[in-house]
């Protein structure tokens, strides 16, 4: 169980510090999923941003003894509710894959969906540094969707 605790307001934003690091949340925004790698070397945050009308989400990446986080990856509009997301690590810590029930563009995806319903929407390559995810092949949608698209075979890592 991971304990947060507010250290200090700063720059319009929340800082929060744990055993692992500081996590600074801008106000408005919300830390739906954290989770922690297999080696706990490194830790991934699910954050929504402020929204009135769509429902998207960041991906974080943060690395232990290393300042700050890298954002691997924004979604476009998915469907609610927060938190119906989980990550699950690769057996060596070196991927890790975003699951969720509620992702509306990915509902035809049957070769991406777990038994209990779950989908994979994204995975993430910690030593390659790239993410993939379910994205129409035309570079027309590169400005979008910030990741390479995936394929079927990426199930076979978190079987």
């Amino acid at each position: 169980m991971t304990t947060l605790t507010v250290i200090y307001f700063a720059d319009n934003a929340l800082v929060y510090h744990d055993s692992f690091g500081k996590i600074t949340q801008k106000w408005g925004e919300r830390v739906t999923l954290i989770s922690l790698s297999p080696d706990d070397k490194n830790r991934v945050l699910l954050v929504e941003p402020p929204n009135f009308i769509d429902r998207n989400f960041e991906v974080r990446l943060q690395r232990k003894r290393k300042k700050g986080f890298t954002k691997i990856f924004r979604s476009p509009d998915v469907s609610k509710p927060a938190g119906s997301e989980r990550i699950i690590w690769s057996a060596d810590g070196c991927r890790f894959g975003l699951f969720g029930r509620h992702f509306t563009s990915t509902k035809f995806l049957q070769d991406f969906t777990l038994e209990n319903g779950n989908i994979l929407y994204l995975v993430y390559d910690l030593n390659r540094e790239k993410a993939y995810c379910h994205r129409p092949i035309s570079s027309k949608y590169d400005s979008i969707y910030n990741c390479l698209p995936m394929s079927s075979n990426f199930m076979k890592i978190f079987e």
